[in-house]
């Protein structure tokens, strides 16, 4: 695409300060980017979370505070409809 002098490239996706923005305007992709980052999150601190040293109520404290805002970052401006509420519900769930 040309504007003026300058040629742009025309894509179908890009990622933007962890968003994944679609030529289609689509959820889905950036949903599920934000899952797998959680899921990194989460494996990431195993160890801490698997220690008998630190008490239940500070590993849920842990998951709330570090693991479900990588998932849920920008859902207020999310449409859901039913089946991507359900892939992030389960994936919150197995995580806590």
């Amino acid at each position: 695409m040309k504007l003026g002098t300058y040629n742009f490239e025309i894509v179908k996706g890009y990622s933007c300060l962890g968003t994944v923005l679609t030529s289609k305007k689509e959820l889905r992709p950036d949903i599920e980017t934000r899952i797998t980052n959680a899921k990194r999150v989460y494996y990431a601190l195993l160890p801490l979370l698997k220690s008998p040293s630190i008490r239940r109520g500070e590993k849920i404290n842990i998951c709330k505070t570090l693991i479900r805002p990588m998932a849920t970052y920008r859902a207020e401006s999310w449409t859901l409809n039913h089946d991507i509420a359900k892939q992030l519900a389960t994936s919150l769930k197995q995580k806590v």
